[in-house]
Parts: structure tokens; C-alpha cells; sequence
């Protein structure tokens, strides 16, 4: 478990890690096994979908676009909400 947190977070050293309050590195922890099964049902995800191909394949592709370019629209969002509160005033 200490390898694979130091691993994982390479800021991290082992007297950094030792320093570290318990809550914290366990909070820590806890999210990097949540981040890890995220990206592993994603590989799974990922792997099913090539090999059904077809529809399934494009949908998936699709929803990964959609999800990569969740912070372009949000930036788009914010620039909307700011022209539109500029025309009110």
C-alpha cells in the first residue's frame, strides 16, 4: 500500500508521507483504488466497445468526445453567462 501511494502520488517521500496526518494520507489512499477502478471499468469499457464495433464502438467514442471536451464548454458557458450579463447592465 506505501509503494503503490508513493507511486501514484510522485510528489510524495517517504518522510513527506511519514509527516503526512493520517486522515489525510488514508483520504488520499481511498482516492487513488476510486481513480484507479474508474480508469480500469474505462479500459474495460473501452476494450468491449472496439471489439462489438459498430454502433456500440461509435457511441462510446462519442461519449469520450463528449467528456474530453467537458471544460471547453464549460469555458463556453462562463463566456455566455458573462456577455449576457454585460447587456444587461
Amino acid at each position: 500500500m506505501f509503494a503503490e501511494f508513493l507511486h501514484y502520488y510522485p510528489g510524495y517521500t517517504v518522510q513527506t508521507v511519514l509527516k503526512e496526518y493520517a486522515v489525510t494520507f488514508y483520504a488520499l489512499l481511498s482516492a487513488m483504488y476510486r481513480l484507479k477502478a474508474v480508469e480500469s471499468i474505462d479500459n474495460a469499457q473501452g476494450h468491449a466497445a472496439a471489439l462489438s464495433g459498430g454502433s456500440g464502438f461509435d457511441e462510446y467514442v462519442k461519449y469520450k468526445s463528449d467528456q474530453a471536451g467537458g471544460g471547453h464548454k464549460l469555458l463556453e458557458e462562463v463566456k455566455n453567462a458573462r456577455e449576457a450579463r454585460n447587456n444587461v447592465n
